[in-house]
């Protein structure tokens, strides 16, 4: 075999790389491990060397380990990437950039580089844990979320994918590069294994489970038909969205946490509008930060540490000492922080009644609960409340985030005081 790769490369007059080629051993054993071969490789003239390690077009290759070497090869990567971004402001904290903008930077540089190339390889659950798990830290820490939030808030609020789903939609790419391909051998090898169902555990494999879990063409029905790369594009991207758009709408309803967040306005592609109608400025960072903890249920009020049973604490509110402090209390009945609730509930108010009248206002928003709902995401009541009109939305998604944000600070400022 190496004489005809050697006179392959002598006939079509191109060089292979002297020190590049090398043999890789494979089935290495406990018994086997120390062993030399008797036996000299040549390449031509050129006696080739023995190793347990190679790199071939970015992907590690190895005789045993081979996935995970490329896994932590591609997170280490992807790490270095986001040191060196953090000086622009891409991190979790107050200073930074608004993570709408963040989130954008990371899938334009970080994600492919910690995804490159892995759609070819067939990674386990442990595996893609590995790879997931950094990929959800990131996204949580550039919203200054803590360790505790649902992972379901984590992409909602971003629109984002989880790593599954990008790595599919590199995997469904992959795949109608190789049907438009104009190298006939390769598409016939594939025609060949799928006709004969010789794929397990190959590329044919994950791919084909993959169509089918977001409901697209056979492999057979794709090779019959195949479209154009926009149109391919436009169809999975179609697909993944819809299937994660359901899927995480189904979860949100089962997170008692996340009650608050309507599903309606989760799309994936989308970010939330606490960070959609916040501005790239320091301050609004800081009020979208609190106001994305209280969407998603991790805002530490008395009655969420009386609840987890941390340090025995007593879930009565600590400044104003009348009931329990939960989210309502907290938003719309305490009466230390009466001043701020009635200048900026004042602002919403006239916002509403503009496009609804006194009587439908006094109507509609008597309950503290719907009111409390009103402060956390309007978008909710979009319909039986409010009118679909973006822009009353983005007005008190605004007026209610620096709301949010005071009232946090006043909270800080009374406990630390007392």
């Amino acid at each position: 075999m190496l004489n005809a790769v050697n006179n392959y490369s002598n006939g079509h007059q191109y060089t292979i790389h002297p020190t590049k080629s090398v043999l890789l051993k494979q089935n290495i054993t406990s018994s086997n491990t120390n062993k030399e071969s008797i036996l000299a490789w040549e390449l031509g003239e050129r006696n080739l060397t023995t190793s347990d390690r190679a790199t071939h077009l970015g992907i590690t290759r190895s005789s045993k380990n081979e996935n995970m070497l490329n896994i932590e090869e591609r997170i280490s990567l992807a790490r270095r990437t986001s040191y060196s971004l953090m000086k622009t402001g891409v991190h979790g904290g107050t200073n930074g950039l608004n993570s709408r903008i963040s989130y954008t930077i990371y899938k334009i540089y970080i994600l492919p580089r910690l995804l490159y190339s892995l759609e070819v390889l067939p990674l386990n659950l442990t595996q893609l844990k590995a790879l997931s798990d950094f990929h959800l830290t990131f996204l949580r820490n550039i919203q200054s979320l803590p360790t505790r939030t649902a992972s379901i808030g984590i992409y909602s609020l971003l629109g984002a994918l989880p790593l599954e789903a990008e790595l599919h939609k590199r995997q469904l790419s992959l795949l109608h590069s190789i049907s438009v391909s104009e190298n006939q051998n390769l598409k016939e090898i594939l025609l060949r294994q799928y006709h004969l169902q010789i794929n397990q555990g190959t590329f044919l494999e994950r791919i084909e489970f993959v169509l089918q879990q977001y409901n697209l063409p056979t492999i057979e029905e794709l090779w019959d038909n195949t479209p154009s790369k926009f149109t391919w594009k436009h169809t999975v991207r179609s697909a993944i969205s819809d299937f994660w758009n359901d899927k995480f709408r189904t979860e949100i309803a089962q997170k008692s946490t996340l009650n608050r967040l309507d599903t309606n306005s989760i799309k994936i592609g989308e970010t939330h509008p606490v960070w959609n109608s916040a501005l790239n400025i320091p301050d609004e960072t800081k009020r979208a930060i609190v106001k994305a903890r209280i969407l998603t249920g991790t805002y530490m009020l008395q009655s969420n540490k009386a609840k987890f049973g941390i340090d025995n604490v007593d879930a009565t509110c600590p400044i104003c000492f009348i009931e329990d402090e939960n989210l309502i209390h907290f938003i719309t009945r305490c009466p230390a922080f009466e001043g701020i609730r009635r200048n900026h509930y004042g602002l919403i108010k006239q916002q509403i009644v503009l496009k609804i009248g006194n009587e439908q206002w006094n109507e509609k928003f008597r309950n503290r609960d719907i009111i409390c709902q009103l402060i956390t995401d309007c978008t909710k009541l979009a319909g039986e409340y409010l009118q679909h009109d973006s822009e009353l939305m983005n007005n008190i998604e605004t007026i209610s985030r620096k709301m949010c944000y005071d009232l946090h600070v006043k909270r800080l400022n009374s406990i630390y005081t007392n």
